[in-house]
This record gives structure tokens, C-alpha cells and sequence, in this order.
């Protein structure tokens, strides 16, 4: 709530925005040491009273927060009041999400982000989901520049938060591990292409691609000769 130009008035005098008095030493920042004990015993009561009808609504059966019949016994509030928290948490979420997004904020840490998350906390998430030990980011960073940025399978471009991905050269469904010597930058979209496949099946697919491509050329040209 906005202050009033009185109420400001008296912060740029250093009285108490309450009674007026001086502030004094011992005083916060807006109003004096009185006016500061009096509105913590109010809040004290305040909530002592919060707690009594809450304690009586629950041993009652009834919603802590409204009153009413709870629908199911396992929670202390009823299905509305619980719809209403629930999409208040997500709206204050959603909002702070958005700003950080807006501001280019890690939506985790809220340090600087590349596009949604820091370079620390992308990292961390990549090895999480491959089940790999945090302590080895180091190690990562330095594959994926000597790999120069570029995807292990076919040379194309990748950075953080855009389109690289950690992929087992031996997938681990046959046989494959989590040792560094089997792990390799890549393309996201590669990676979803390579599936399970081990790299020499990779190969023998991509080439057998390559050849039927070839053939459909060649057999449109044959079929339609100018």
C-alpha cells in the first residue's frame, strides 16, 4: 500500500508515520519503538486468534479456512479453499517464472542465464539426467570445447540451453556405461535420432538412407529424362 504525502512527509522529517513523534534511535526505519511494540502485541493476538479457530475448526471436522464441511477427511480444508491456494501458489509461481524469464534470470538460482538457466545449473541438470556425478562438470565443459561446439556425429553447431545434449556412444540398454571414454556431446535432434543405436548401426543406417536417396534420384531421372 502506497504511502500518503503526510506519511511521506514524516519519513522525510524521520517522525513516526503512526503518532507523529520522533522516530529516536531505537526506532525502525517508518515508525518509533512505541508504535513498533504496539503492532507486534496486535499481530501476537492476531494470530493467537487465528490459531484458536483453527484448532477448534479442525477438531471439529469442518474447513480450517472457510468453515464448511470438508469433502475429503485425509485434508484439514475443503476442496474449494484447496483449489484456491493451489492456483494462488501457481499464479505467484508463474509470475515470478515469467520476470526471470523477462530479466534473463536463472529460474533456479536467479543469477545471470544464457535463456533460462545459468551455465551451472544447465550443467547440473544435464548430468542429473543422465545420472552423472555433479563433480565432473568441469571435466564436460572441457569435452565440449574440445569438441570445438560441434556435435561428436556430425559436426554441426551446438551451445548450452539450445541444442546440445550429453549421448552414450554404447547406448547403456546394450551394454553401454556412464565412463567418460563413452560419452560425448551432441545434437539434441542427432541424439533423438541415434535412439538406442550403437555408433557403428548408426553408421549403417545413415548410410542406408544416403543409398536409398540416391536410388529414388537416380530412378526419377531414368523414369522422367528431359
Amino acid at each position: 500500500m502506497p504511502y500518503s504525502k503526510t506519511q511521506l512527509l514524516r519519513i522525510k522529517n524521520k517522525d513516526c508515520i503512526q503518532c507523529s513523534q520522533p522516530r529516536g534511535l531505537d526506532g525502525t526505519t517508518i515508525i518509533c519503538r512505541s508504535c513498533a511494540q504496539k503492532a507486534v502485541a496486535r499481530s501476537k493476538t492476531r494470530n493467537a486468534k487465528r490459531n484458536k479457530l483453527w484448532m477448534e475448526r479442525s477438531h471439529q471436522g469442518i474447513c480450517t479456512s472457510c468453515g464448511n464441511e470438508v469433502d475429503n477427511k485425509k485434508f484439514k480444508t475443503c476442496s474449494k479453499c484447496l483449489k484456491y491456494a493451489k492456483d494462488l501458489r501457481y499464479k505467484h509461481k508463474d509470475r515470478r517464472l515469467s520476470e526471470k524469464r523477462k530479466n534473463k534470470i536463472c529460474l533456479t538460482c536467479s543469477k545471470p542465464a544464457i535463456k533460462n538457466k545459468c551455465k551451472k545449473c544447465w550443467m547440473r541438470d544435464m548430468l542429473n539426467r543422465h545420472k552423472i556425478d555433479n563433480n565432473l562438470s568441469d571435466y564436460f565443459w572441457q569435452l565440449l570445447e574440445k569438441q570445438e561446439y560441434k556435435c561428436f556425429y556430425t559436426g554441426i553447431k551446438i551451445s548450452p540451453e539450445e541444442n546440445a545434449s550429453i549421448d552414450h556412444v554404447t547406448p547403456t540398454s546394450k551394454g553401454g556405461t556412464n565412463e567418460l571414454s563413452n560419452l560425448v556431446w551432441c545434437d539434441r535432434d542427432v541424439n533423438t535420432f541415434k535412439s538406442n543405436n550403437t555408433y557403428n548401426s548408426l553408421i549403417k543406417l545413415a548410410e542406408d538412407i544416403i543409398f536409398n536417396h540416391n536410388r529414388r534420384n537416380f530412378e526419377k531421372q531414368t523414369s522422367n529424362p528431359k
